[in-house]
């Protein structure tokens, strides 16, 4: 296997960092203040000092298409096409972006909502993310709400 660094902030569960210890990660971790942000910061910083390579699931594109062949036709198929709207967190927007993505190729409109934490809310796993961190995959024009 590859040896892996993984960067996310101290308050994420422990049952995340067991998992991703148990699979043989080594954790860096950030301040909870320094959230997300900080560890997507300080993993750029690390790869630009040649300290490895950044895989960036924010902005790889294989994440969005990962869920556009397979999330969406599963949902397509599981609901027979009687779909009328999609309801998404958004914390890389991989999910969001490549669902919407084949949502909108389908006959049938479907309203995709994408939803975030309000202002100062912490739920792990789901962002609200300043318009500066925004994931690079997110396509703001498959998405018709954002809700808080």
């Amino acid at each position: 296997g590859y040896r892996m660094k993984l960067l996310m902030p101290d308050n994420m569960s422990q049952e995340r960092r067991a998992a991703m210890r148990a699979y043989g990660a080594e954790l860096i971790l950030v301040t909870k203040e320094q959230g997300m942000e900080g560890a997507r910061d300080l993993a750029l910083e690390m790869a630009n000092r040649g300290e490895g390579k950044l895989l960036d699931q924010f902005n790889n594109p294989d994440n969005p298409y990962a869920h556009y062949t397979t999330t969406g036709p599963e949902i397509w198929q599981q609901t027979g096409g009687r779909i009328t709207h999609f309801v998404s967190s958004m914390g890389t927007t991989g999910t969001i972006t490549g669902v919407s993505r084949f949502m909108r190729e389908q006959s049938k409109p479907v309203t995709i909502v994408g939803l975030q934490p309000e202002e100062g809310s912490s739920i792990p796993g789901i962002r609200r993310w300043p318009a500066e961190y925004l994931p690079g995959i997110f396509n703001a024009s498959l998405v018709d709400e954002v809700l808080d």
